[in-house]
Formats: C-alpha cells, sequence, structure tokens
C-alpha cells in the first residue's frame, strides 16, 4: 500500500536529456506510473545508451545512408538515435496494448476490432504517442535528409 502510494506521486510524463557521446543529445519524454502493461515501453532502458554509441561510434558508418526498422521502438531512442547518424529512412514501430477494465486509462469496458481481432479489449495509443512526441521533440536534429516516420506494428 505504501509502495502504491508513493508511485502516484511519480506519475506522469518527464523530459530526460539523453546524452550520446559523439552526437547531439536528444531530448525524450518518459512516462512513470500507470498502467504496468506499458511500462517497460514508456521508459528508456539503461542499455539503449550504450548501443545508441555504438551505432554512432567512428563517424556513425553502421547506419549512415541505411534504412532502419526499428521494432518495439518504446520511446524512440535508438531510432532516433540513428536519424542523428543519417540514416537515410527511420521507421519507428509500436504496437497498440489492450486496456486493462481496471486501468486508469479506461473505465468503459468496451471492445473494439483491432486488426482481424473481434472482441479485443480498447487499445491504448499510449506508446504511439510517446513516440510521436518524442520524434517532434527532436525533429530540428534530423534535417531534411532523414525520413523519419511513426508506423503502428500490427503482429496480426
Amino acid at each position: 500500500l505504501f509502495l502504491q502510494r508513493l508511485s502516484t506521486l511519480f506519475r506522469g510524463q518527464r523530459r530526460v536529456d539523453f546524452p550520446i557521446d559523439g552526437a547531439p543529445g536528444l531530448k525524450l519524454l518518459e512516462e512513470h506510473g500507470g498502467d504496468p502493461h506499458l511500462a517497460s515501453g514508456l521508459r528508456v532502458w539503461p542499455a539503449a545508451r550504450v548501443l545508441a554509441e555504438f551505432l554512432l561510434a567512428d563517424g556513425a558508418h553502421r547506419v549512415r545512408g541505411r534504412r532502419i526498422l526499428e521494432l518495439g521502438s518504446g520511446t524512440g531512442a535508438l531510432g532516433l538515435a540513428c536519424g542523428l547518424g543519417r540514416a537515410t529512412r527511420v521507421v519507428l514501430t509500436d504496437r497498440l496494448l489492450p486496456i486493462a477494465p481496471s486501468s486508469p486509462y479506461d473505465f468503459s469496458g468496451e471492445v473494439e476490432q483491432v486488426g482481424n481481432y473481434q472482441n479485443t479489449p480498447k487499445s491504448s495509443r499510449k506508446q504511439l504517442d510517446l513516440l510521436e512526441q518524442n520524434l517532434r521533440l527532436n525533429q530540428p536534429l534530423f534535417g531534411d535528409d532523414v525520413d523519419m516516420r511513426v508506423v503502428e506494428l500490427d503482429f496480426a
């Protein structure tokens, strides 16, 4: 009970700096608290910085001029880093997630058709919205030569 009450103090979006050695740093929004089913994709994982620095090391030759598809992008940190490395096209993807009836994001208990599935609980765009916000926050860093977009990933 104490931890539940404490977690409510830290709910909501936070802007975080994401420094990358050898590249301009990114500004990212993270989501804290809320639905535990969304928790893993709404935060920047510590390993993301290590992988971003590896991809951009030595003049970003690993990503420069390439097309990048990031599956399950979460906050988009790695895909956005690839944009900094001048990949020609970066597609950030994540999926809609079912909202549990007890979720703080939905109180209706309604169902809708999602993809090829019927009677699926309502879905949350929370991860896709966060990706879109992070792309807008960092768009000035990429220039016109990098095609960056957010796309819904449908596993069906």
